[in-house]
């Protein structure tokens, strides 16, 4: 399932479709900053937050719940509220992580079970177990220290040897940066190399 959504892990947060998997979550938010994902999973488990709604406020929703009440529309339950707010399948997978407080009316809603539903899309957290392995992998980190190389990509310490695109340490955000990268150092390179 696709969703547009906003991922954070600590400090750092993308939004963008993302694609929820039996496996787990993936896409370009994902990608950026699974590699500082990777680099935590070594030392300690990692947590994101998914916000499922990124382009409405907490207290917007809050309120938009909280005007139900005296209106036809309290007799919704909170899984009926998930569904027009969520593609009905991520609505499903909440109702079977907390069905009884999803069947309840949101005419019966207090201010605290308003801000538990929009806890559940807003701020919703996850364990990473790991990562794909490299065959998944559109650009990996890594590769030469870019230290070590002249800025015609020579290499300082093996005269002759011209160094591009991933080899070098140098990996860019999704969105055709790294192509950019390999096809312009290897335009320097390749001219610098020729003489």
């Amino acid at each position: 399932m696709r969703v547009i959504a906003a991922v954070t892990y600590r400090e750092n947060r993308e939004e963008g479709e993302i694609q929820l998997t039996k496996k787990g979550i993936s896409g370009i938010p994902v990608f950026q900053l699974s590699r500082y994902i990777a680099e935590d999973l070594r030392l300690r488990p990692a947590f994101v937050t998914i916000d499922f709604l990124p382009n409405y406020e907490e207290e917007a929703l809050i309120g938009y719940l909280t005007e139900l009440k005296g209106t036809k529309r309290a007799e919704q339950d909170g899984y009926e509220v998930l569904t027009g707010w969520l593609p009905k399948k991520l609505a499903e997978a909440f109702s079977r992580q907390d069905s009884t407080f999803l069947r309840k009316k949101t005419g019966d809603y207090s201010e605290a079970d308003a801000g538990k539903l929009v806890g559940m899309v807003k701020d919703f957290r996850l364990r990473i177990t790991g990562t794909d392995d490299l065959r998944a992998a559109q650009t990996i980190t890594g590769g030469a220290d870019t230290t070590e190389f002249s800025a015609q990509l020579e290499s300082l310490l093996v005269p002759g040897l011209y160094v591009t695109g991933e080899l070098l340490d140098v990996d860019g955000r999704c969105g055709g940066y790294n192509l950019h990268f390999a096809f312009a150092t290897g335009y320097i390179a390749g001219m610098n190399a020729a003489g």
